[in-house]
């Protein structure tokens, strides 16, 4: 068996593994933190449930992506150019809220624990949801970029960037 067998059959059966479990744990995330009363007015949790929404839909793009290209030769990317513009979009622009909603989370948690009080009044759940917004919104306008540089290009079908200026961005 050869080393790139190897590597489609651990896409195919660890991706799918990990795709499963990544849905169903992000879902149970996000049906947990919405439906408690309690947890909706924790800014900790509000950051994680921001992370869960992205993360599901990350790993549903990524994951399903990576299984279809590498596991079975199937890739969207070269075929449609929506698919290339979406994907391009999505990777870098969701996983850059999942990173920055898990050290929110982390940062809200410890001014929440803080000693001092002026500190942990910074912290309220209309900051949070600001906060939250605000970050969403500078990730998603960073991400048109791809949507306006990427294509597949007609020569080796590849989704890539069009632009040398891109490349240096």
């Amino acid at each position: 068996m050869s080393l790139i067998n190897i590597s489609r059959q651990i896409t195919i059966y660890g991706g799918t593994i990990l795709f499963i479990f990544g849905l169903i744990g992000n879902f149970l995330n996000i049906v947990i933190f919405t439906s408690v009363r309690t947890y909706r007015q924790n800014s900790c949790v509000l950051y994680f449930l921001n992370s869960s929404i992205f993360n599901f839909i990350y790993i549903s793009i990524n994951l399903s992506t990576r299984i279809l290209s590498i596991g079975f030769g199937i890739d969207p990317t070269r075929t449609s150019l929506i698919w290339c513009k979406i994907r391009s979009f999505c990777i870098p622009t969701f996983s850059q809220i999942i990173v920055y909603s898990t050290c929110l989370a982390t940062i809200s948690q410890f001014m929440l624990t803080s000693r001092s009080p002026r500190i942990r009044r910074l912290v309220t759940t209309k900051s949070t949801y600001k906060v939250i917004f605000i970050l969403n919104l500078f990730w998603i306008l960073h991400g048109i970029l791809p949507l306006i540089f990427f294509t597949i290009t007609s020569d080796t079908k590849i989704c890539t960037y069009i632009t040398a200026g891109y490349a240096i961005y």
